[in-house]
């Protein structure tokens, strides 16, 4: 009887030990490094309580095996014990402890200052993400969001939650009203194909930031337009918004902050290529880590090139049979798509300016994906046009 009670001891081990490595790799950035596909993420996701109560279970059943047939050292049973439960913690949550997300930064008056104040510590070629709704805005510093990547704010009437992918360079604001029945929670929960997958903690709803798309639960979501400027232009043009600024109030903090640079410091560069390798780098219309202004409605995808902008500073057009005009205003290097009707009826652009002002009123601003990193959107939209200077 002991040598089979042996054997079953050990093949419990290696299948708890096996179950414990999958969750590390589905539930961590080593997933990515293997280029672990997107549905294996979400697969295990949907059944991580499954997968626990599993690992939990055989670790009862290893302990009885122990105690009852004397298998293994109680030394040895303790250690892997406290491992196993270390390593699912951290598989678990260690996304959480690095990157603590701010959703509810919109009730903590500490997480957003004037623009006097946010001035005394932002140099005037910071990297601003404008997010303006009915008359009031908020600023968001580029990098005050690479720790919690995401910030919650009420602006104007909307609550909205700024999400802020640093693999793929990319800010989106979703309206966090993804229920009808809730204000959402949302989290960061993991990365593939270099772009952040978010979590709603209350509904459970898995989100790709890049797309919108509702991996895993329900979830109705919408995205509100934001801007991308300097902070010398920001502090220009919106004196008196609020400028959010995280407040490096987590256990990892410091470490997190010291270790970004390391982590992506190649994202950004010429020389080197993806963080992760799981991007499809084929598409060499432009060089890879360009940042392009990202267009998307309907079926119509576009990717909108600095240079192009600068050589057509108001460029009108149709998607999908819808009028829209492209606006980019030279002397403050911004660019913004607007909906190119009032009431239904067309509206003549001429002389818009950047703010989507007319002279028969102002215009909707359309939401784009402002200087993703052009591997990154060519990956996740290969079917994109591009505009550049060459042609489109």
């Amino acid at each position: 009887m002991q040598p089979a009670a042996d054997i079953l001891f050990y093949l419990l081990w290696f299948i708890l030990g096996g179950l414990v490595f999958l969750s590390m790799v589905l539930m961590s950035d080593l997933g990515q490094w293997l280029n672990v596909p997107r549905r294996w993420v979400v697969w295990h996701y949907e059944r991580n309580g499954l997968l626990i109560g599993c690992l939990l279970v055989l670790l009862v059943v290893l302990w009885l095996l122990h105690l009852l047939s004397g298998v293994g050292s109680f030394l040895w049973m303790g250690f892997g014990t406290v491992a196993v439960i270390v390593l699912v913690y951290l598989a678990n949550c260690s996304v959480r402890l690095l990157f603590p997300s701010k959703y509810d930064a919109q009730t903590s008056t500490d997480n957003y200052v004037t623009v006097d104040e946010a001035d005394k510590t932002l140099a005037d070629d910071a990297i601003i993400y404008a997010v303006g709704v009915d008359g009031d805005a908020v600023g968001f510093p580029r990098d005050e969001l690479f720790i919690p990547h995401i910030a919650g704010a009420r602006v104007g009437d909307a609550d909205v939650a700024m999400v802020y992918c640093g693999l793929s360079n990319l800010p989106m604001v979703f309206n966090r009203h993804l229920s009808p029945q809730r204000l959402s929670e949302l989290r960061a929960h993991i990365q593939v194909h270099n772009n952040l997958i978010i979590r709603d903690h209350q509904s459970g709803a898995l989100i790709q930031q890049v797309t919108g798309e509702v991996l895993s639960g329900k979830a109705e979501v919408g995205v509100l337009p934001n801007t991308i400027m300097t902070w010398h232009t920001f502090r220009e043009t919106c004196p008196g918004a609020r400028v959010f600024r995280y407040d490096y109030a987590g256990p990892l903090d410091g470490l997190t902050r010291r270790l970004i640079p390391w982590m992506i410091g190649n994202q950004f560069s010429p020389e080197h290529g993806p963080a992760f390798p799981t991007l499809d780098l084929a598409d060499d219309r432009l060089p890879r880590k360009e940042w392009v202004w990202g267009f998307r409605y309907g079926g119509t995808v576009i990717a909108i090139t600095r240079d192009f902008a600068r050589a057509n500073t108001v460029y009108p057009f149709e998607a999908e049979s819808r009028p829209f005009v492209m606006v980019y205003d030279v002397a403050h290097d911004i660019l913004a798509v607007y909906e190119r009707e009032l009431n239904g009826e067309p509206v003549d652009t001429a002389g818009i300016d950047w703010r989507g002002g007319t002279a028969k009123g102002r215009l909707r601003q359309f939401p784009l994906h402002n200087g993703v990193l052009w591997m990154v959107w060519s990956h996740w939209f290969p079917q994109t046009q591009v505009w550049d200077v060459a042609g489109i």
